[in-house]
């Protein structure tokens, strides 16, 4: 399927590999900073509940710290405005705390939530007998300081609690903190591990992809080299390809089956010459051969002709021989009579020459065509 792909897709794949490596890196970038943001939330969100976690017990310690205030002014005789300003600065540390511990909530972290609601159970039985001693310091010293004893043992429980639980935040914050360090390693470490890939498969995509182009293109280029050579036995290949070295390979081979076939015609031309060749030795032959009859039979026809003449003189002298001599007429006519046989002959003989001579000049015409 690959080797009928255009050249051009080939050459996209390569860049098309590395592309998709880069988007796996930027994903694992994406991962990384996604669960680092989530990790970092966890953490403020853990460093939030711990500050407030400390507000609410600052403001505890605070208003616990303002009973044994009051109750040791209220006995020193302390004015009664600093008194009861410091009566309502507990107070008002009192609500801050029930207020914190209604919004306080850790079940958002994964913490249990059943720790903070012991806190408030506990805090709630802390806070009425604590609101009583102060109500109680400005009636009887006595009585609050005897109150004291047992407010006392529920701010002792209340802050165990509280150590508990900052204890427990403070740990859930290691965690969060170790935990963005392993997920920061495992993003650097993927990202490592995400671009040697990329590198790697892409220059090996490169290769492959290089080798599928040059090797076809190597091999017609060889192809063409034993056919400018004169090697027709050379077989083409990646003609059942579909792609540009497909097209370039049915190109060869239609260069291969033309020089075939130039190749026989040449062949053809050689043969055809030879036959001609042949043929003008046979007519030069047949030309000398002719020559040679005709010049035979012309000096036939010359010796008859001289014959002929030598007679016609002979007849000449014995017309005037036998004008003297009447007597030697008959036997003049007679010899005359000879040598008119003798023209004839002759004349029949040039004539069969001549039929020769035709005949054979036919042939050389026939054999010539």
């Amino acid at each position: 399927m690959l080797k009928n792909a255009s050249i051009t897709v080939k050459s996209l794949l390569a860049p098309l590999f590395g592309c998709l490596m880069l988007i796996a890196v930027a994903g694992s970038f994406y991962y990384g900073n996604a669960v680092s943001s989530k990790v970092a939330a966890q953490y403020v969100m853990a460093t939030d509940v711990n500050d407030q976690v400390k507000s609410i017990f600052n403001d505890l310690g605070a208003g616990h710290g303002l009973l044994y205030r009051v109750i040791t002014w209220q006995t020193q005789g302390v004015d009664a405005e600093n008194v009861n300003k410091a009566i309502d600065q507990a107070k008002e540390a009192f609500a801050r705390v029930e207020a914190g511990l209604t919004d306080l909530n850790v079940s958002a972290m994964g913490l249990d939530q059943e720790a903070v609601e012991q806190i408030k159970k506990d805090y709630a039985e802390y806070q009425d007998p604590a609101l009583k001693t102060l109500d109680t310091i400005m009636v009887d010293t006595f009585i609050a300081t005897m109150e004291m004893t047992d407010v006392h043992v529920r701010f002792e429980k209340l802050s165990e609690a509280g150590v508990a639980l900052t204890e427990q935040l403070i740990a859930f914050k290691a965690d969060v903190a170790k935990a963005s360090d392993e997920v920061k390693n495992q993003v650097f470490y993927l990202t490592i591990a995400l671009t040697v890939i990329a590198l790697v498969v892409s220059l090996a995509a490169a290769i492959f992809l290089g080798r599928a182009v040059s090797n076809p293109i190597r091999q017609i280029t060889g192809v063409m080299g034993h056919l400018a050579e004169g090697d027709t036995d050379t077989e083409v290949t990646g003609l059942d390809r579909g792609d540009e070295v497909g097209a370039m390979a049915k190109a060869v081979q239609f260069f291969k089956e033309n020089l075939i076939r130039n190749a026989e015609m040449a062949k053809e031309a050689e043969e055809a010459q030879r036959v001609r060749e042949e043929r003008t030795k046979q007519i030069d032959m047949l030309t000398e051969q002719f020559d040679q009859a005709v010049s035979g039979m012309l000096k036939g026809v010359s010796a008859a002709a001289t014959e002929l003449d030598a007679t016609a003189q002979t007849m000449t002298a014995t017309a005037e021989e036998s004008a003297r001599q009447s007597g030697a007429a008959a036997s003049a006519s007679d010899e005359a009579s000879g040598n008119v046989q003798t023209v004839a002959a002759a004349t029949e003989e040039l004539s069969s020459s001549i039929s020769e001579i035709s005949r054979q000049v036919t042939d050389s015409a026939r054999i010539a065509g």
